[in-house]
Parts: structure tokens; C-alpha cells; sequence
């Protein structure tokens, strides 16, 4: 028995399996481009799950920083990093507000000598990859992650006591659309 062609489309020659098979093409195509990693973001996300927990637009060789009250010495210190052309984060500055247990009291050789800034001792071209840049969210802290002109704390984004990662990768679409439905974040 041969089979009517639909009246809609008795222009274009088409048969009710034709259509099937283009609508299985296109379902591939457009399942192609919403889970294929495309776009590449500045990530924060859980170490454990990979569970994304900020993203926010890219930019070869972006700056951000992180400040925290040190654990020691109970003072504030604010390091600077940047993203290198291979993503590879790198430790570019540091300002702390004096010297003690686990807080640098030389400069490295090849970075700049100590300069004082208001109230901080700037250490400037330190330059140091960070393979894994991995931070331990802790109770008393305050880590606080600088990134354009805004600041999000650290611990409103992940649990205390909780090992998160920051990176540069590409995300699907999918994964955004995850990420901003449940966090309701603006990227």
C-alpha cells in the first residue's frame, strides 16, 4: 500500500517518515548545542560533587581576589590572582597588614620588594602558578571572593568546612540553565 502525501507538504516531496527522520535530526543537533561545553566561565564549584556554585563571564587574563582574616595572627589579608592564557591560575599580589606565623616576611627572588600601602604591606609580582587552586571554606575566615566589583562571601555560597575549587572551563548550556534556575544568579 502506498502511502498519501500529506497535503502540507506535497510541495517540498515530503513523507510522513522524511519528516520523522528530520525532526530526529534537528532533536540531535539542538541536544548537541545544549550539552556540549561551548563558552568558557570563571567557576566556583564543590571539590567533592563539582557542584557549580558561581560562575561569572570570562576574560583571558581576568583578575580576582580572595580576602580572608588570618588564622594565626587574626588579620586581614587580601591575595590577588590571575587567569594565564593556558587557564592556569596565578598568585600576582598579596597585601597583608603585618608579618607572623605563615605569612611571608621576604619577597620571592624576580618579585618586587615590599611596598607599604595605607594600612597593608603590598607584596607585588610574586607570579606563582597555582596547579589546583583549592580553598578550604573556613568557620571564622571570612573568605571573601573579589571579582569585578562584586564581593561574595564564601561561606553564603558553600557550607563551612567545605573544599571548593576555582577554575576556568567551558559549560553547556545545560549546566547554566541548571545553575541559574536554582541559584536564581545573575551571570
Amino acid at each position: 500500500m502506498k502511502l498519501k502525501k500529506n497535503k502540507i507538504f506535497r510541495f517540498i516531496s515530503l513523507t510522513p517518515k522524511s519528516v520523522s527522520g528530520i525532526i530526529l535530526i534537528l532533536v540531535f543537533v539542538f541536544s548537541f548545542f545544549i550539552f556540549k561545553p561551548l563558552k568558557k566561565y570563571f567557576i566556583v564549584e564543590t571539590v567533592k560533587e563539582g557542584k557549580i556554585l558561581f560562575i561569572y563571564n570570562y576574560e583571558p587574563g581576568m583578575n580576582f581576589g580572595i580576602s580572608f582574616i588570618h588564622s594565626v595572627n587574626k588579620s586581614k589579608i587580601i591575595d590577588y590572582f590571575y587567569l594565564g592564557n593556558d587557564d592556569t591560575v596565578y598568585l600576582s599580589s598579596s597585601l597583608f597588614s603585618s608579618f607572623g606565623a605563615g605569612v611571608t616576611s621576604y619577597p620571592d627572588e624576580g618579585s618586587k620588594p615590599f611596598s607599604f600601602e595605607k594600612d597593608f604591606i603590598k607584596y607585588e609580582e610574586i607570579n606563582r602558578a597555582i596547579d589546583d587552586f583549592i580553598i578550604f571554606v573556613g568557620t571564622e575566615a571570612d573568605h571573601t571572593l573579589l571579582i569585578s566589583s562584586k564581593e561574595i562571601k564564601l561561606n553564603k555560597i558553600a557550607a563551612p568546612m567545605t573544599n571548593i575549587r576555582i577554575r576556568a572551563g567551558k559549560l553547556s548550556l545545560a549546566k547554566i540553565l541548571f545553575y541559574k534556575t536554582r541559584r536564581g544568579s545573575e551571570l
